[in-house]
């Protein structure tokens, strides 16, 4: 009947159905509702957004496709977020120029890594507080270095040991993503140091 009307139906398509055995639950689609847009590729209907995903680095983002993404997107009324994975991995500001062209063009832009629990990152100061010192892990995520957790002996302040712009490697010692959090520790890796020393 659609093959006639020259219609295939898509993933996503609201229809309307006729049951013909209510034991198997088994029917016929008798008419496909008005679509909202029609995407090709993928083949699908009636989407609500679109999150597209590419590396910030290793392999270099093809931005060309990116763009003729977004380009099929518009046409199709499509909104997007533009998320670039591994972003730990990304050469000194290419996540910031990504994110100022697109965000510019409004897309929203993401960025996120694999790091969890227990991993070394290397990260820059981006704020000293009396109480600790803010650190930015990717582009738009910051942790906090905990006073305590900047060396292992007291300071007075973080400006004893660190100043805005300094990159550093710490610990990611918690994560809470209910709240939003990131904590850090450069103490936890200088702690580990000397054991890994006399273990050799």
């Amino acid at each position: 009947m659609f093959r006639n009307r020259k219609i295939k139906p898509l993933v996503g398509d609201n229809v309307e159905f006729d049951l013909t055995d209510e034991k198997d639950l088994e029917g016929n689609v008798t008419e496909i509702l008005p679509r909202k847009n029609a995407l090709i590729r993928p083949a699908a209907a009636n989407v609500d957004q679109a999150l597209v995903v590419f590396a910030v680095s290793h392999p270099e983002p093809n931005l060309n496709l990116l763009d003729r993404f977004l380009v099929m997107m518009e046409a199709q009324q499509v909104p997007v977020i533009i998320c670039f994975n591994k972003a730990d991995l990304q050469d000194e500001g290419r996540g910031e120029e990504y994110r100022r062209i697109y965000e510019t063009a409004g897309y929203e832009v993401m960025f996120t890594s694999t790091y969890e629990v227990g991993d070394v990152a290397n990260v820059r100061v981006v704020k000293l507080m009396t109480f600790g010192a803010f650190a930015e892990i990717v582009p738009g995520v910051d942790g906090l270095i905990h006073i305590s957790q900047i060396a292992d002996h007291r300071i007075e302040k973080p400006g004893d040991v660190l100043a805005e712009g300094d990159k550093v490697d710490v610990k990611i010692t918690d994560v809470d993503m209910e709240n939003q959090k990131v904590s850090l520790s450069i103490r936890a890796l200088l702690e580990e140091a000397p054991a890994e020393e006399d273990e050799e």
